[in-house]
């Protein structure tokens, strides 16, 4: 029987592989922030498809919507700890063409609503008019 690891190798070099397996993992423990706000945009909330902790060129996204191209990114108290590393990967992101919002674990907490306001504000206009 084959496992799912083998089943992925078969697509995937080893180094995106081991980033797979630690979304994977990531989704499994995630925080308290990422569950709030995943319960708010799962079931193409805002109008688009989202996905948490995706992989996307070596980085692990916290969420990511492909259409249109925007990523989320929770800030908890790590992130105090590593800007310059968030300034490498935010720019490596931003190369690609993707947008790049940044929220605080706290404003999850305390302004769930204005989060999604703002959120929906960013996404509408790089949505494709219909």
């Amino acid at each position: 029987m084959t496992t799912r690891r083998d089943r992925a190798a078969k697509f995937c070099d080893s180094h995106h592989l081991d980033k797979v397996i630690a979304a994977r993992a990531l989704r499994r423990a995630s925080t308290p922030a990422e569950r709030s706000l995943w319960t708010c945009l799962r079931r193409r909330a805002l109008g688009v498809r989202w996905r948490r902790q995706h992989v996307l060129r070596g980085f692990i996204l916290d969420f990511y919507a492909p259409r249109p191209g925007m990523v989320v990114e929770l800030d908890g108290p790590i992130h105090d700890r590593q800007p310059v590393e968030d300034q490498r990967r935010e720019a490596a992101l931003m190369q690609l063409g993707l947008f790049i919002v940044r929220v605080r674990n706290q404003e999850i907490f305390e302004d769930m609503q204005g989060v999604l306001r703002r959120l929906r504000a960013l996404v509408e206009p790089l949505l494709p008019s219909r």
